[in-house]
């Protein structure tokens, strides 16, 4: 079934804590707090940010990314990157 594009926002998000969880599993860090563990971000702060992604800050995606591996093309997609400036952005970086 394709994805509509009124609810793209909420695709975003979905595919972005997939990419979280997917991070969760790699690392072995299943948890809630042992994800707010690895990242050094408070428990209480976590838990919000994973039920509303669109809340966290640059500073949260750093230490995020820091403790697991968030897919980078998932990343951008939440961001609001589309597919094809993604594409674009790999070509020109591989020609470079």
């Amino acid at each position: 079934m394709p994805k509509i594009r009124q609810n793209e926002a909420e695709y975003r998000q979905k595919d972005f804590l997939a990419a979280i969880r997917a991070g969760q599993a790699k690392a072995d860090v299943m948890t809630t707090s042992g994800l707010s563990e690895a990242s050094s971000i408070p428990y209480a702060t976590i838990y919000k940010r994973l039920r509303d992604p669109d809340k966290l800050t640059a500073e949260e995606i750093r230490k995020l990314t820091g403790a697991i591996e968030i897919d980078p093309v998932a990343l951008l997609k939440f961001l609001g990157y589309s597919s094809k400036d993604i594409k674009r952005a790999l070509t020109s970086e591989g020609a470079a």
